[in-house]
């Protein structure tokens, strides 16, 4: 388990919070919310709770990258697990590229 406190640690995470709150949009690359990363997941959670009232969310796109070696089978479960963390965690009008990053958005 990690350990993220600190005083400097501390005011980091206070300053990603505010930042996220006022995201009209969010993009992921490379990044896909495992499950271990329980730190950056309660982060998001909290910035989509405390979200100014009224504010609509902000737009997620995730651009992740696919094993070009892996078979059909293991790209698939890979796509499928990381679309249903964001999905999760965003709703379901999540954007994602599995192709990797190409200058994207």
């Amino acid at each position: 388990m990690k350990s993220y406190r600190g005083a400097h640690l501390d005011r980091i995470w206070d300053l990603a919070l505010a930042r996220l709150r006022q995201a009209e949009r969010i993009v992921f690359v490379g990044y896909s919310l495992p499950p271990a990363d329980i730190a950056i997941y309660h982060l998001l959670q909290r910035s989509m709770l405390a979200a100014p009232t009224g504010r609509p969310r902000p737009d997620i796109h995730v651009i992740n990258h696919t094993d070009p070696h892996a078979s059909p089978a293991e790209r698939t479960m890979h796509e499928d697990a990381v679309t249903s963390r964001f999905r999760r965690l965003f709703g379901p009008h999540v954007s994602l590229d599995f192709s990797g990053f190409h200058g994207q958005v």
